[in-house]
Formats: structure tokens, sequence, C-alpha cells
């Protein structure tokens, strides 16, 4: 007979992990906690200026609505803390031949699932980098009947990003067994 920790690990066994972003290091988890709690304590110090009349030093009678700017506050706070304890992993079970993202956050790992494929689907792979050097990767899947559907998007910062991207696609390939297509500035290659 066996437990369920024995059975939750022959379960994981058969998935191969093609993508995994890692947590992100302290001297970035640290500042960007430091900043999301610092805006939720604002957003507690405003509330409580605004609606109880605890005096907590911060003035919230300059106007405009207190709601709103709580919303904004504690949103930009969720933000920051999320951030730092993101991750994002992609892996590939053969058993069912599905291809699974999760992204973790601060109360743990949210799974979701993509489209099954068949033999005659595509993998394409777009990489874009905006102004401030944040990159992004959206893996779609491309149907037989042409039709494509977004399996995930990865968000990367630094140039390091492309030494990141090749090995993820070597291994998609050889797992999967279907083609990957990569797209970047409007140039396109077939691996």
């Amino acid at each position: 007979m066996k437990d369920r920790h024995s059975e939750k690990a022959d379960n994981t066994d058969s998935r191969i992990i093609l993508f995994d972003s890692g947590r992100a290091p302290w001297w970035y988890k640290i500042p960007t906690m430091a900043i999301g709690l610092f805006l939720w304590w604002l957003g507690v110090s405003l509330a409580a200026t605004s609606y109880f009349g605890i005096h907590t030093g911060i003035r919230a009678d300059k106007g405009g609505s207190p709601l709103l700017a709580l919303i904004i506050i504690f949103g930009i706070g969720l933000a920051f803390l999320f951030v730092s304890f993101g991750q994002k992993r992609i892996y590939f079970n053969p058993l069912d031949r599905g291809l699974y993202s999760q992204v973790r956050g601060f109360v743990g790992w949210c799974r979701s699932t993509s489209l099954p494929f068949t033999d005659g689907c595509e993998f394409h792979i777009y990489h874009t980098t905006d102004v401030f050097g944040v990159g992004t990767w959206k893996l779609a899947l491309k149907q037989d009947d042409g039709s494509s559907r977004r399996v995930t998007q990865i968000s990367t910062i630094g140039a390091g990003s492309e030494k990141r991207l090749r090995p993820f696609c070597d291994l998609l390939e050889e797992n999967t067994g279907l083609p990957v297509i990569y797209h970047q500035r409007g140039s396109e290659y077939r691996r």
C-alpha cells in the first residue's frame, strides 16, 4: 500500500521541466517587498484617517476620492508584493502529452493547462523588447486548421533572455516532437 506522498512523487516523476524562472534574488526581493508593504501601510493609514478619524500623521483632507486612492495604493502595493514572490515554470508531461504552465505567487502555485496538440501542430515563440529593456516571450500553439492559441507569456529583464530562450526551444522541440518557429523583430527562423 502506497501513502499519498509516494504516489505524488510517482506522478511528478513523469514531468519534464522545460523552463523555470526561479525565484527572485534577495537583492531584488527585499526592496520590492519593502515598497509593497510601505504602500499597504500607507493605504491603511489613509483609510484610518479618512474613514475612522484616527490621525496617523497623514493628511487626507486634500480633496479627491479616498476610496479611489485606497484602491490604487493597494493595487500597486499588491503588484510589488506579487513581483517579489513571482515564479514561472513550464513543463511537459509525456503521459498525457500536455504542456503545463505554473505561476507561483505569494499564496502558492496556480496551474493552468494548454490545449491538447496533435502531430501536425507547431509552436511559435514571439520575442519582443520594450523601451525599458523588458523582453517578453509569447508562446503560441498553431493548430492544424490554422487557428492559434497563446499558451503562456514570460517577461524577462536584461539582455540575457536570449541565452535562456534557446535551451527552452531545444527542450520544447525535443520532448514534444513538434517544430518550433522563433519570431524576433519581424524575422522568423525554424529550428
